[in-house]
This record gives C-alpha cells, sequence and structure tokens, in this order.
C-alpha cells in the first residue's frame, strides 16, 4: 500500500486488499487503536450524505468513494507495522519504488514530457512540473513531502541504516522540488519543521536545509511555472473564489453536503453564477472538489464529517503525546505526518481523493507503528 502512494490507484488497492486478507487471518484488535471510532464515524457519516443526496435528487448522482473505506488502511498499518520486521521491509520497499519514480521525474523534467507509457518524449515541452510514477504532479508532490518527512526521522525507527535513509532525504526532496506543486512545498517545509523542532540536533543546520529547500523549490516553480508564482506573490489566485463559493455551498447544506462530487459540481456552477456577476480573469468558474481537504470533507460530506476527521487525528496525537518520553522520534513522526498533510491540504483536496488519501492514513499507520512496538522486539533500537 505504502509503495502504491507513489504510483497509481490499482497498486494501492492490491495493496489495501491483500492486507485486508491478512488481517483477516491475524484478527488484530483494531478497535483498540487511537481514533478507531473516530474514523469509523467518519466512513458511516459519508455514507449516510451519499444516501441522503441520492434520494434528494432522485437518484441522480450516487458516488463510491474510495474515502468511504480508505480510512481502514491506517489500522492495517498500525497493526502490520508494530512488528519491526514488517516495517523495515515496508521501507525498504517505499524507498526503492522513490528511486525508480524520482529517476522518471528527472528524466521528464529534463529530457521532456511524453504521454507515453514512460511519459517521457524528447519533443516534449522540459521544465514543467514532473509526475514522477504518480498520475498528477500534485499527486506526486504530496507523496514526496510525506516520504520526505518519514525520511528525516532517525533511520532506527525503521530497522535501517543510516546511509539508506539519507539517501531517502535527498532523492524525496529532489523529487519534491521537481514536482513544483505549491502546497506539497509548504506542507514538506512544515513536515520537516515539525521533526526539526521535535528532535534534538544543531539548529544552524537545520536553518540551513530549510533555507536551501525552500530557496531550491521557488526556483524550480519560477522555471516551470513563471506565471504561476507572480500571480501567487500578486495576491491573484484562482483558489479564492474557489474557497468563497465553496463556503456558500457549505452554509446551504451544513450537516450532509453535497454528497458527491458530481453534485459539488453542479451546485458550483450555480453558485458562482450567482455570487460572481463580474468574475475576474483568476475566478474559477468550474471545480470539481473545494481545493482545500476540511472544506472538501464539509461541502461534500457535511460538518459532522469534518468533526469526526479531525477528532480523529487530534485522539492520535494525544496518544502519541503521552507517549513522547518512551518513543520521542515516533512521537515526532506522529506529529509531522499530521502537520504535512494538514498543510498540503490547505490548497489541495487530500482526503477526498484515493491516492492522496491513502498518502494521508498510511503514514499514520506507520507512526502508530512506532509508537506501538513493544521493548525486545527485534529489527531496531528501543528508545528509552
Amino acid at each position: 500500500m505504502l509503495v502504491g502512494t507513489l504510483i497509481t490507484p490499482p497498486v494501492v488497492l492490491s495493496g489495501f486488499l491483500l492486507a485486508i486478507l491478512g488481517a483477516l487471518a491475524l484478527r488484530p484488535a483494531i478497535h483498540l487503536i487511537p481514533g478507531f471510532w473516530w474514523f469509523l464515524a467518519y466512513g458511516a457519516w459519508q455514507i449516510l450524505s451519499a444516501a441522503y443526496s441520492w434520494m434528494a435528487h432522485d437518484g441522480a448522482h450516487i458516488e463510491k468513494a474510495s474515502s468511504y473505506y480508505n480510512w481502514i488502511s491506517y489500522l492495517l498499518a498500525a497493526a502490520i507495522l508494530t512488528d519491526p520486521v514488517w516495517r523495515r521491509f515496508a521501507i525498504t520497499a517505499l524507498y526503492c519504488t522513490l528511486i525508480v519514480s524520482v529517476l522518471f521525474a528527472l528524466a521528464e523534467f529534463f529530457i521532456g514530457r511524453g504521454e507515453n507509457v514512460f511519459r517521457i518524449s524528447y519533443t516534449g515541452l522540459r521544465f514543467t512540473p514532473s509526475r514522477g510514477l504518480a498520475p498528477h504532479y500534485i499527486t506526486f508532490g504530496f507523496s514526496m513531502a510525506m516520504v520526505m518527512t518519514i525520511a528525516s526521522s532517525p533511520p532506527m525507527l525503521y530497522g535501517l541504516r543510516g546511509w539508506t535513509n539519507w539517501l531517502a532525504r535527498i532523492l524525496s526532496m529532489l523529487g519534491w522540488v521537481l514536482s513544483s506543486a505549491r502546497g506539497a512545498i509548504a506542507g514538506g517545509v512544515a513536515g520537516i519543521s515539525t521533526i526539526f523542532a521535535l528532535t534534538r540536533s544543531s539548529w544552524k543546520i537545520k536553518i540551513l536545509i530549510l533555507f536551501a529547500l525552500i530557496s531550491s523549490s521557488l526556483f524550480v516553480i519560477n522555471l516551470s511555472r513563471p506565471a504561476r508564482l507572480s500571480m501567487m506573490v500578486s495576491g491573484h489566485e484562482e483558489r479564492l473564489s474557489i474557497w468563497h463559493v465553496s463556503a456558500h455551498m457549505l452554509m446551504s447544506s451544513p450537516w450532509f453536503g453535497t454528497g458527491s462530487r458530481a453534485e459539488f459540481e453542479s451546485q458550483y456552477e450555480k453558485i458562482f453564477k450567482e455570487l460572481m456577476s463580474n468574475p475576474k480573469a483568476e475566478d474559477q468558474a468550474t471545480a470539481f472538489d473545494a481545493h482545500n481537504t476540511f472544506l472538501a470533507i464539509a461541502c461534500q460530506y457535511g460538518l459532522p464529517a469534518l468533526l469526526f476527521y479531525v477528532s480523529g487525528l487530534i485522539s492520535i496525537l494525544l496518544y502519541a503525546f503521552r507517549m513522547r518520553h518512551e518513543r520521542q522520534s515516533a512521537f515526532a513522526l506522529t506529529v509531522a505526518i499530521v502537520v504535512c498533510s494538514s498543510v498540503c491540504g490547505m490548497s489541495e483536496s487530500l482526503a477526498t481523493h484515493t491516492v492522496t488519501s491513502y498518502g494521508i492514513f498510511l503514514p499514520l499507520g506507520l507512526a502508530l507503528g512506532c509508537l506501538n512496538q513493544k521493548e525486545g522486539e527485534s529489527g531496531s533500537p528501543v528508545e528509552k
């Protein structure tokens, strides 16, 4: 499943199905994992919202969204990755996929973007946002930001050698910069800053690393998307109109939302015409989601769904906080994953899309697996 977050939905869903089969055989006590009941309510409310929308619109829009059930992936990961052997295997597979993905991103950036199976062409555009093995550059950027956050933790957390983690840090940072995804860049900086703030090391080195990351990412954005960067600096951001219309949409149906993405698109166009009688050039007349994770959940499934989602994250953070003295590195990783995904989600709807939603929940499961490793297990040193 972790490998699938760097590639395509079929790969991550295949891993999800295999993990479910393993859980059926092992029968772990997933109901005892922090956040279980909140995320169960989150998934159930989404199904209720979809059913309400289907009845309200005479069956016009019915959506089989993966967000109904993909939260289960963090429970499976948390149960499996308490075993340091499986955790080492999962991270090793993730890092191997990272190498291939970043190599594809480099080729796409410097050789040219193609529409063939390899997405590389000498006649294609160069110096454009790279996708690696992912379906979209935003997905690739978020995946790189999350891998970068994971790799910034001490290698002993995964039972790996130091050079392995350093290689993953360098490659994920490179892929993260090549994606030119602004939300992912902000989230990556936030995730690494959280790791730095909660672990002991030289502040001078931390500041230099952050400065290098921010400078290089801005340079690549200016190279690949100069118009977008100038719009952002001048305050002409197309997402402002999307957030404005989405907020009005939420007020019209705060309990159950639209119930589906198709209904969101339909209502968005109507409300946009009502609110924007004289739209600016950057205003978006159409949108398929709210381009903000928290607003998108509320708009599509209602405020209760957002409450359950946030409460689930908070319960995981509180559990990690109670374990901070015994598992300092795992505590820092848990907080950094939540911060990274939340900051990335300020400009993109991550929790309502397949690959990016798994990119939130699977790292959370990894962090919980690190927190719950029992003393005396082999694989990596136990923190005191």
